[in-house]
């Protein structure tokens, strides 16, 4: 009968509707989700070109214990090229090649991970480190960082020429008390 047929093409239409909604709904959400892919990806070039354009050496190390990055002036200061450190353990050993000392900076940079991580705060270990370059010349830096998801970004803050200038005034200052000593009173 017609009306059966009228129904029959209701419930089809029907269905049809459904289903071209259902196609619109993964579609537009394909749609979202490939913006925020291009999104991320636009934030990490932008992330990956500020940390190149970095006046100082900075590093960026994922939780697996990879170096994911390192920069120009990383390299410059250095002389490390990111194969030459391809994770921590490799960076440690030639950082700090002496193993006692090695297992001090380890602990003081784990320390102030955990301080971080517990309070919301950027990584401050409060110390200079004695860095071993792959030339062998030793730099003394500060280091700072942040967690930022599951990465560690560090910034190595260079105090070698400030150190040197420190323990020349101060051999000065003790050559210029030795003197004064040394002269005869009256």
């Amino acid at each position: 009968s017609r009306h059966q047929v009228l129904i029959k093409a209701g419930w089809f239409f029907g269905y049809q509707l459904i289903l071209a909604l259902v196609l619109a709904a993964l579609l537009d959400k394909l749609v979202s989700r490939k913006k925020a892919e291009a999104s991320q990806a636009a934030n990490e070039a932008k992330f990956s070109l500020l940390l190149e354009a970095a006046a100082i050496p900075m590093g960026v190390a994922h939780v697996s214990r990879r170096i994911e990055h390192i920069n120009r002036q990383f390299t410059q200061t250095f002389g490390y090229v990111i194969e030459d450190i391809p994770d921590l353990d490799t960076w440690w050993v030639k950082a700090y090649p002496d193993a006692d000392y090695r297992e001090q900076v380890i602990r003081s940079w784990m320390e102030a991970i955990q301080k971080a991580t517990d309070t919301g705060s950027s990584i401050r270990p409060g110390i200079e480190f004695r860095v071993t370059c792959k030339d062998g010349s030793v730099c003394i830096m500060e280091l700072t960082g942040a967690l930022v998801g599951d990465q560690v970004v560090v910034a190595f803050h260079d105090l070698t020429a400030r150190v040197k200038a420190e323990a020349k005034l101060r051999d000065a200052l003790e050559f210029n008390q030795a003197l004064v000593a040394a002269q005869p009173m009256g």
